[in-house]
């Protein structure tokens, strides 16, 4: 089963009298987000103030500093919140390179250094 389909919401359409599907945006971002996205490092909450509206006043230097645990629910308050990070993550999820062997990255170096042909 798809994202798409495990994130479709059946339901009956008054108007019409017929039933019809829907998407759960908030679910299939959700999904999609816990596929890409398996931990993340350096994100702080310094580094979220630059990302987002936050209010940190009040809030310890020390603190502001400190590392925030990766999980779903920080991860979903993170994509709520940071403008457009969720069409990111959906961009990232189609772009085939992205997905690539790391051997092909060498091979694109290898061929960058090579002697051009005229």
């Amino acid at each position: 089963m798809s994202i798409a389909e495990h994130c479709t919401i059946a339901g009956y359409d008054q108007a019409t009298k017929t039933r019809n599907r829907r998407l759960d945006v908030d679910k299939y971002v959700g999904e999609i987000a816990s596929t890409i996205v398996q931990d993340w490092e350096g994100c702080t909450v310094e580094s979220l103030n630059k990302l987002m509206v936050m209010n940190v006043d009040g809030i310890p230097a020390e603190q502001l500093k400190e590392p925030i645990p990766f999980t779903r629910e920080n991860l979903l308050m993170v994509i709520k919140n940071v403008h457009d990070l969720d069409g990111f993550l959906q961009d990232c999820s189609v772009d085939a390179s992205l997905f690539k062997p790391a051997q092909d990255g060498e091979l694109t170096k290898n061929l960058q250094s090579s002697p051009s042909i005229s």
